[in-house]
């Protein structure tokens, strides 16, 4: 993993005088709110992937997403690519699957609540078999097992990252 001064501090909430928190370069897929997109730390600029792998609530408004990080001229290519207009409908695609296999392993998944932009626990990603990047109208295939892992210890969870 590329070693950096930054802690990356995404669970945090910004404030005027410290910029922290989630910037979403790219919105894959949204359903009331984000369900996967391209993202990059307020600090440093360092870009990841991040991917629902859960939700609850009674708005689906609490989400558990899985985060990766991503390689700057990866992001840049597939940006550009994203704005180009293609012949083959299929190339959006195939893009965004040529970005997941360029992304680092999952290492953090944190739960938002979109409603607030909340951060409230992050664990780290000690389970790479359950992570999923399937598209949540296919169904959450590990949705059971990230809540309960979220729920199960609260006072491990709350800010566990740091890089």
């Amino acid at each position: 993993m590329r070693e950096q001064s930054c802690m990356h501090t995404w669970h945090q909430t910004p404030s005027q005088h410290d910029p922290t928190g989630l910037h979403i370069l790219n919105l894959i897929d949204h359903w009331q709110g984000p369900t996967a997109a391209v993202i990059t730390c307020f600090k440093c600029q360092v870009p990841g992937i991040i991917w629902m792998q859960a939700w609850s609530g009674q708005h689906n408004e609490l989400r558990i997403f899985s985060m990766a990080l991503l390689q700057n001229k990866t992001v840049q290519i597939f940006m550009e690519n994203q704005d180009r207009a293609f012949c083959d409908l299929s190339r959006r695609d195939q893009e965004l699957k040529a970005l997941l296999a360029s992304a680092e392993l999952c290492h953090l998944l944190f739960e938002l609540d979109i409603n607030t932009g909340e951060m409230t626990k992050t664990l780290a990603c000690n389970n790479l078999s359950r992570i999923s990047y399937q598209s949540w109208q296919k169904g959450l295939p590990n949705q059971a097992y990230w809540q309960h892992c979220f729920a199960s210890e609260p006072g491990l969870l709350q800010s566990n990252y740091r890089e």
